[in-house]
């Protein structure tokens, strides 16, 4: 078996799901789902950002020691978990925000919108595993 044909691929679509509304669509006709697309954590946007992530805490490291990790204030973890999500999405089609279409440019502003925290979490778990870009 040849196990490149076994490659996840670079991008998934996650098709938004509100929780009291089910999944989200821009038309009545529900033919226009309302996705964000992802890179994969074996793209090179992926691997690029967890190689500058690689490199901030090395610098962590030689500066404060391993404890200099665990001193990482909550408000920067949290940043550098938007930063993540940012990076790692492709694309958005179908939704707006305050009237604006959301783009990779200001997909930002719905990720740190808490009272939209469910679009967050979708997107984070849909990145957090590998087994959500396999078999799809």
């Amino acid at each position: 078996m040849d196990l490149l044909s076994l490659e996840a691929p670079d991008t998934i679509d996650i098709h938004l799901v509100h929780p009291e509304i089910g999944h989200l669509y821009a038309d009545e006709e529900r033919t226009q789902p309302v996705t964000i697309t992802v890179h994969s954590p074996g793209s090179e946007p992926a691997l690029e950002y967890d190689k500058k992530q690689q490199k901030e805490m090395s610098k962590i490291i030689a500066k404060k020691g391993m404890k200099g990790i665990y001193k990482i204030p909550f408000e920067e973890q949290e940043e550098n978990n938007l930063n993540r999500l940012v990076a790692l999405t492709a694309g958005v089609k179908h939704m707006e925000f305050n009237g604006q279409p959301v783009t990779v440019d200001n997909v930002r502003d719905i990720y740190k919108n808490p009272k939209l925290g469910w679009v967050r979490n979708q997107v984070s778990s849909k990145i957090s595993s590998w087994d959500n870009y396999l078999g799809e």
